[in-house]
């Protein structure tokens, strides 16, 4: 038998960073709520927009992060720059120097992410008098939070940590899920984020909640993907060459499968046993290309179609 190397892992990790992490992790938690999105790389690292409100994020993953360090860098005074007074402001960090993170006063609540992280008075002073703060700036500073990520900057932790954010969020994931799901996350963060703007229209940069919300529910449909297939009379080796070839459907086969779907109106759902409906979706797919003759991409378009016609009768 030939090995058949599953690179989910590898596709995920690849260009994965801890400012991707960020996002997914803001993505994970909030990716429910209506009016949901989120902008990478526009007037900040990136920028959320929800229940009408604008957030500018800044995210850096340096060790050790105190006052100074915000202030000497400009961390601090590039994310008071986009945006209105009134928006809300945070900077993603990893780790915290210990005597500024004593200095900083726990919110429990946040609007996208939870707890935040204030200036103490004495510090917000030390931060106007440094960056000579005029009242408006003053204003915006307000505004800014610090939130320490449950991640540190290494990329086999952060992946390890969101898999477990989406098991709080009650996501039901297995590892090839998980790994299929960062990966588009993050392919389409990286697409989002080459996109070079001449003006001040991110409409093409937006990722929105509907994408998401789409997204996400494939990670049920890999759940229900396997449980129909273990109902199906193949053995152990038939069922993981299906399973191969279904990471094929995303790349080339989408079409085919649209058009697939499209025409199962007629199928018995509530009725016929899962063997019997694959079956007839095989035929339908063989009727729209009777050129292909791989039984097993047959079998995985077919059982995937069944999963999303379930979703769409639940």
């Amino acid at each position: 038998m030939t090995n058949k190397i599953d690179n989910g892992g590898a596709i995920a990790i690849r260009g994965f960073n801890y400012q991707k992490a960020s996002i997914i992790l803001v993505m994970i938690h909030n990716y429910q709520r209506d009016g949901f999105s989120v902008i990478p790389e526009a007037d900040d690292d990136f920028q959320v927009h929800v229940d009408g409100k604008n957030i500018f994020i800044q995210v850096k993953g340096e060790k050790s992060i105190t006052l100074n360090k915000l202030v000497s860098k400009q961390i601090i005074e590039k994310n008071l720059v986009p945006g209105q007074d009134d928006d809300t402001r945070k900077i993603f960090v990893w780790d915290i120097g210990k005597s500024f993170q004593n200095e900083l006063v726990e919110n429990k609540i946040g609007n996208i992410i939870s707890p935040l992280l204030k200036y103490s008075d004495e510090d917000s002073k030390k931060v106007i008098s440094d960056l000579n703060l005029d009242a408006n700036q003053q204003k915006r500073l307000g505004n800014q939070f610090l939130y320490k990520t449950p991640f540190t900057n290494d990329l086999t932790e952060a992946i390890k940590r969101l898999f477990g954010e989406m098991v709080i969020q009650e996501l039901h994931i297995n590892n090839e899920s998980g790994r299929a799901l960062l990966a588009e996350l993050t392919l389409m963060i990286d697409q989002k984020s080459e996109i070079i703007l001449h003006s001040d229209n991110y409409h093409e940069k937006v990722i929105d909640g509907e994408y998401l919300k789409n997204i996400f529910v494939r990670v049920e449909q890999f759940r229900m993907f396997d449980e129909i297939l273990n109902k199906l009379p193949y053995n152990a080796l038939k069922r993981e060459k299906i399973k191969y070839e279904r990471a094929k459907i995303l790349i080339g086969h989408q079409n085919i499968k649209k058009k697939v779907k499209d025409d199962c109106g007629s199928l018995d759902l509530e009725n016929l046993t899962e063997h019997e409906l694959v079956n007839q979706i095989v035929e339908i797919v063989r009727s729209h290309d009777n050129t292909m003759s791989n039984d097993n991409l047959m079998i995985a378009i077919a059982t995937e179609c069944l999963c999303e016609l379930w979703e769409d009768e639940l």
